[in-house]
């Protein structure tokens, strides 16, 4: 099982989510640091998952080798030697650094008795450990294990978990309800840090880790959980805060325990009086109780339907001891032999004897109470820790955590139980939410211009990249943000492409419609512009200039119409290097007049969408000032520039309709251009350069030289020199 290459962002994301909760169910129970207290004996894992049934605990993963063969094998005599030398390897170095501390001073000389005692001790304990381990060999510790796990039900063990030194041709059998694993072992990533879990190998099939193995069949349940795996088949772990650790209690505690309980009822047993019993009905005695729990244990590991019987006479067992450690005992310890003292009425020595063992009795009963105290807290200790917890039983490397299978099976289990397992959207998802991202920016910027659609396009790719990345900071819902923002630039680039289309089309349609009318640089701001092309019927405030040249038709010949026809294009081509220069526009031409256009749309167009200041002349009016523009352009313009014969100039402003039409190219029509032409021709009857009409006449600066006619054919006009 295999899945998405997942690369070094989804690495750098999850490092920033948010660390996953520590899932309270997970106890580890650890085991002693040297090597021998890492290897567990038959009876101690038989006593630990006593206990673990007791206190309800859900399940146990063994991570730690097993004494012994399984199903009945002995231990081979290298299991022996190996532990037999970590033990006395053990002994030799406590008992070397007593005698150096003591020879180098560190110890001083009245804590040498403290110290040879404590180091006796753990010379006993290591005795303890090496007589348990030689008995182990019998077969009847090994079964007892067996009957103990079935009781049980849910003890797991890897098989990459065993001794080093057993010789193991051949794999061991599985003791009998141990349910097996594949391995328990997690290879870190390059950095030496564990982020990735492997629950089902690649190789087998059925090969999975202890961990998810353990879960599946608990009431935490991972069969309806489905994976989302890497590249390499592993499963996204998320460690909690360096500071968050997951619960532990030493595998001392549970000896602890059971030692506690068997000498509490040794004291009760055989060390206290009658007298401390006195007033207690029979079946409650705690020593009988305790015997009564202990029958019912062996035949619980025959029979598991007796299993709420041995409950509930454990609990008797310590409801008893309760009621036992009372003062109300102590005091009828203290009656009892008042009342012997007063009946018999010894003699002095009598008497004193009687006192001392009242004594001996009170100092036994309350050496038996500082035990059930102790004992009461570690039960209380034990329940509250093992209640409904996920168990795993191993010795915690911390100098090398990521490598130590304990804390990779919890961290496997807590990411289960935390539901913190990230999960894969799928490909069907990704694509949905790809397109919805594709879809939305196309609409956007579908009607935009080329650089918007760019910038908005580049701003949308960020966005949904930081918006993806952003979701799977708060969620577990893995979608990579590449293939969304991928997804959105393609978008974009398609539709800056469709917009560059556009735009070249629209270009070309200018210049086709425009290319002879404007000035190239007008051109270029219009086609800059970008706008849509001036709609039929615009009604604008507009100076027109009719250019009128007489000279251009000869007397009749055969080449007369040639001729005419080169000083018609010399003349229109003169009339646009001088007046598109300046901004106007042509509207027309018929014959040897010429019409241009001064504030017509176009030349707005140009100078407006194209971000150009307007117009800055003394006037306050744009159109006015278009009028000034004119006449300044006709008083200054050269003779020199005149090439094609004498022209006359008739001027005048008004409202004005534009218009392009394939026929006749773009045309305004308007009282303005039927006067301009007009006053054009009347220039050869007042023997004048150029006309002005009356409303022409009004945005002229006072300063230009002007002169008022006489009416002619009810036009009133004014004469510039």
């Amino acid at each position: 099982m295999a899945g998405p290459v997942l690369g070094s962002l989804f690495d750098a994301l999850c490092s920033m989510r948010k660390n996953p909760p520590v899932a309270r169910e997970i106890l580890v129970i650890e085991t002693g640091e040297n090597s021998a207290e890492r290897v567990v004996s038959p009876a101690v894992a038989a006593k630990l998952v006593l206990t673990l049934t007791e206190m309800s605990a859900s399940s146990l993963v063994f991570l730690t080798p097993l004494l012994g063969g399984f199903g009945g094998e002995k231990a081979g005599e290298s299991e022996l030697r190996y532990f037999f030398e970590e033990e006395f390897k053990t002994v030799n170095s406590n008992i070397k650094n007593l005698f150096d501390g003591i020879r180098l001073g560190s110890i001083a000389p009245q804590d040498a008795v403290r110290f040879v005692n404590e180091t006796l001790l753990l010379t006993e304990q290591s005795k303890e450990r090496l007589l348990q381990a030689a008995f182990q060999t019998e077969e009847e510790s090994e079964r007892r294990l067996e009957k103990t796990i079935n009781v049980f039900g849910a003890v797991y063990f890897p098989q990459d978990t065993r001794l080093s030194l057993v010789n193991s041709a051949e794999a061991p059998k599985m003791t009998s309800g141990i349910r097996p694993g594949s391995y328990s072992q997690a290879a870190t990533d390059r950095d030496g840090v564990l982020r990735r879990i492997i629950p089902f190998k690649q190789d087998k099939a059925n090969s999975e880790h202890i961990a998810w193995t353990a879960l599946k069949n608990t009431r935490y349940g991972t069969k309806n959980l489905k994976p989302f795996l890497d590249e390499t088949g592993a499963i996204i772990v998320e460690k909690p805060k360096e500071s968050a650790e997951f619960r532990s209690i030493g595998l001392s505690s549970f000896l602890d325990y059971d030692e506690l309980e068997r000498a509490l009822n040794r004291l009760l047993a055989q060390e206290m009086s009658l007298a401390a019993y006195s007033g207690i009905d029979a079946e409650k005695y705690p020593p009988f109780l305790f015997d009564k729990a202990l029958l019912l244990q062996e035949e619980l590991l025959d029979s598991k339907e007796i299993k709420n019987r041995w409950l509930d006479a454990r609990a008797s067992y310590y409801a008893a001891l309760s009621n036992f450690f009372t003062e109300e005992t102590r005091d009828n310890i203290e009656n009892a032999f008042k009342k012997l003292i007063d009946e018999e009425k010894p003699d002095e020595p009598g008497k004193a004897k009687l006192i001392s063992l009242r004594d001996a009795q009170l100092q036994k009963f309350n050496i038996a109470r500082e035990v059930y105290i102790e004992l009461a807290a570690i039960r209380e200790t034990l329940k509250a820790a093992l209640n409904n917890a996920f168990c795993i039983l191993g010795n915690v490397d911390r100098k090398n955590l990521d490598s130590n299978p304990v804390q990779n099976s919890a961290l496997l289990a807590n990411a289960i139980l935390t539901e913190s397992v990230i999960i894969n959207a799928g490909l069907r998802d990704t694509v949905i939410s790809a397109l919805l991202c594709a879809f939305f920016i196309t609409v956007i910027i579908l009607k935009l211009r080329v650089i918007p659609s760019f910038i908005i396009g580049l701003i949308a790719c960020f966005c949904v990249f930081g918006g993806f990345c952003y979701s799977f900071l708060l969620s577990r819902l893995w979608i990579d943000p590449l293939i969304p923002s991928l997804c959105t630039a393609q978008a974009a680039f398609v539709s800056v492409l469709c917009a560059l289309a556009a735009r070249w089309k629209m270009a070309r349609q200018i210049k086709h419609r425009f290319g002879a009318v404007l000035s190239a640089q007008n051109l270029r701001r219009l086609i800059f512009a970008n706008r849509a092309l001036p709609a039929d019927g615009n009604v604008v405030l507009s100076a027109i200039v009719a250019v009128r040249n007489q000279s251009i038709f000869i007397s009749e010949t055969t080449e007369a119409p040639r001729i005419a026809k080169a000083n018609i294009e010399r003349f229109r081509t003169e009339v646009k290097e001088i007046f598109c220069a300046s901004g106007a526009v042509l509207i027309g031409c018929s014959g040897d007049m010429v019409l241009a256009a001064f504030a017509s749309p176009l030349e707005r167009l140009a100078i407006w969408k194209a971000k150009l200041p307007p117009y800055r002349e003394t006037l306050s009016g744009w159109e006015g000032s278009a009028v000034q523009k004119a006449v300044k352009l006709i008083k200054t313009l050269p003779k020199e520039k005149i090439k094609s014969g004498t022209w006359h100039f008739g001027i005048d402003y008004g409202e004005c309709v534009f218009s392009w039409s394939a026929i006749s190219g773009y045309m305004a029509a308007g009282r303005a251009v039927s006067r301009s032409k007009l006053l054009a021709k009347l220039c050869a009857s007042y023997k004048t350069k150029a006309l002005l009409s009356a409303e022409a006449n009004e945005k002229v600066e006072p300063s230009i030289t002007k002169k008022a006619l006489k009416k002619r054919r009810a036009i009133e006009c004014y004469e510039i020199n």
